[in-house]
């Protein structure tokens, strides 16, 4: 647990998005701008990473700021496959 808990921290400190291929990242960038958080849930389930699906449960989750951090992720999402 605590394995995951520093990988959150330093994804966020890094803002190191989910990568998938292009079509889908680029999708799930959009959703997330929309969805709070169900984007970065989406890619973490996809990767069957544990870190991005807790990134994206606390984006979901935390008022004003998970909504910012998530339409910040998920422009990120599309620039970097874009």
């Amino acid at each position: 647990m605590a394995d995951v808990v520093s990988q959150v921290v330093s994804r966020t400190k890094e803002a190191k998005t989910p990568t998938l291929d292009k079509t889908l990242q680029v999708i799930l960038g959009i959703l997330n701008c929309f969805l709070f958080g169900v984007g970065v849930i989406i890619a973490g389930i996809l990767n069957n990473d544990l870190p991005d699906v807790v990134i994206g449960i606390l984006q979901l989750v935390i008022p004003f700021v998970g909504w910012v951090w998530a339409v910040i992720w998920g422009v990120l999402m599309v620039l970097r496959r874009v």
